[in-house]
């Protein structure tokens, strides 16, 4: 009929161990095997390495968004660092590298700080 969407059903079917087609006369004992579900495993939470970085703390282009450059090295995106320390000041933090967060800022490594150490105002 001029005008009618048909749409396409895939048709399910079993294939031999040799690799035919067969059809449900042919399958006393065959079972459609499902795919295991993936295991759910949080990259960081399973190799969750605590460190401890010292570098200078900059602000980014996010408004809460807060840097520390090392002295070598790439810059952490410091996640649940204090918003008002001061920008250019030293910083020491404990934390650990997370690559499974998404930043709106994109600037950065994140960092999800567990506790600042040490502070020196500029």
């Amino acid at each position: 009929m001029p005008g009618t969407l048909r749409r396409h059903r895939p048709t399910l079917r079993a294939i031999s161990p040799e690799g035919s087609p067969m059809t449900s006369d042919d399958t006393p004992g065959t079972a459609y095997l499902p795919c295991p579900e993936p295991e759910l495993v949080v990259p960081h939470q399973r190799t969750r390495r605590t460190e401890r970085v010292t570098g200078v703390l900059l602000r980014g282009i996010e408004p809460a968004s807060r840097l520390l450059v090392p002295a070598e090295g790439r810059a952490l995106h410091l996640l649940d660092a204090d918003p008002d320390l001061p920008d250019g000041s030293t910083l020491t933090v404990d934390g650990y590298r997370d690559p499974t967060t998404a930043t709106t800022g994109q600037q950065g490594e994140p960092f999800v700080v567990t506790a600042i150490i040490h502070v020196t105002p500029t």
